[in-house]
């Protein structure tokens, strides 16, 4: 499970940092496309959360010390990561997106699979 978070995160921000402009349409300029476009964004970000919620759900099969992931926290997860990513689109730095990896990774792999206390 561990591996499957690290790499669809380095996947995810290696192809926004090689494609500036679409990476600055969807995380920043998506705002201005209105109700259909917030709506869009909405569902992306569930589709994400619901990934981190199926790998939590596939790594307690094996493992019952995980703790069970909540919804609300899989988005505050993938929200986490869209503002660190917004901030570097902002800030001129998108092609730097890919040195995320390693503390986004830790960050995600520390959320998704927590171990109970």
């Amino acid at each position: 499970p561990r591996e499957r978070l690290v790499e669809g995160l380095r996947t995810f921000l290696t192809v926004l940092s090689e494609e500036p402009a679409f990476c600055r349409s969807i995380v920043l300029e998506v705002y201005a496309a209105g109700p259909a476009g917030l709506a869009r964004r909405r569902a992306v970000l569930q589709v994400f959360a619901g990934r981190y919620l199926d790998v939590n759900r596939q790594a307690r099969e094996t493992d019952p010390e995980i703790e069970p992931l909540q919804g609300d926290v899989a988005l505050g997860v993938v929200g986490a990561i869209l503002e660190l990513v917004s901030t570097r689109v902002e800030e001129g730095r998108t092609s730097e997106l890919a040195e995320l990896t390693e503390p986004l990774s830790e960050f995600v792999v520390r959320n998704v699979l927590a171990r109970c206390p």
